[in-house]
C-alpha cells in the first residue's frame, strides 16, 4: 500500500504538523486488471481443451469410429493438430484441430480430414468436445487488484447452439465492477 509523509514546518508558530496521506489504491486500474484476467482465463481454457480434445481422440484403431462416437487414432495427426491460437489481441482464441500436422506419411490435412469427419461422416469432435468439457471447468475470474482486493466475476456462456462457429460469454457482476471507485483518505497526526 503506497503512502506519502509529508512535514511540513509553519514558520510563525514552529509546530510541525505531519500529514500522513495513506492511498488505499489498487496498483492497477480495474479495467487493466480485467483485461489481463480475461487473458488468463482464455489462455487457460484453451491450454484444457487442446488436452481434452487430444484425449477424446487418443483412442487406438481398431476397430473403427461410429457414428456419433470420438475418431479412432490410427496415424496420430488429427490428435497431433488439435491445439489453440491466440488473437493478436489476446482477447479472441482459436480452439480445435488447428493446425496441419502430417504424421506418418498421411496425405490429408487434418484440419480437412476433421471437418469432413465432423460434419460429413457425423463423427464427434472439436464441437461436441466442447459441449462436454464446457461445464467441467471452473468459470470464474479472480481479478486481483492489488493492496489484498481481488474480485470475483463468473463467466456464463451465452451461445448454445449446436454447430455455432463462435463463441459468446457474458461475464457477470461485471458492471458492479467497473462502479466500483478506491477510497483515499487522509489522517492528521499531531
Amino acid at each position: 500500500m503506497p503512502s506519502v509523509k509529508k512535514n511540513a514546518e509553519s514558520s510563525n508558530t514552529g509546530i510541525a504538523d505531519l500529514f500522513c496521506y495513506t492511498a488505499a489504491m489498487p496498483t492497477q486500474t480495474p479495467a487493466i486488471a480485467l483485461q489481463r484476467e480475461i487473458k488468463r482465463f482464455l489462455k487457460r481454457v484453451a491450454v484444457q481443451f487442446a488436452e481434452f480434445l487430444k484425449h477424446k481422440i487418443g483412442v487406438k484403431y481398431p476397430p473403427s469410429s461410429r457414428i456419433g462416437e470420438y475418431p479412432r487414432k490410427r496415424t496420430g495427426s488429427l490428435q497431433a493438430s488439435a491445439g489453440y491460437k491466440m488473437g493478436s489481441s489476446g482477447s479472441s482464441i482459436l480452439i480445435g484441430i488447428i493446425r496441419d500436422i502430417r504424421l506418418n506419411g498421411k496425405k490429408a490435412a487434418p484440419t480437412r480430414y476433421g471437418a469432413i469427419l465432423e460434419y460429413h461422416m457425423l463423427r464427434k469432435l472439436t464441437m461436441d468436445a466442447w459441449e462436454e468439457f464446457w461445464p467441467t471447468i471452473d468459470h470464474r475470474l479472480n481479478v486481483n487488484l492489488g493492496a489484498g482486493l481481488t474480485k470475483t466475476l463468473i463467466v456464463n456462456r451465452l451461445t448454445k447452439s449446436y454447430g455455432a462457429k463462435e463463441e459468446f460469454f457474458e461475464i457477470e457482476g461485471l458492471d458492479e465492477f467497473l462502479e466500483e471507485r478506491p477510497s483515499m483518505y487522509a489522517r492528521e497526526m499531531v
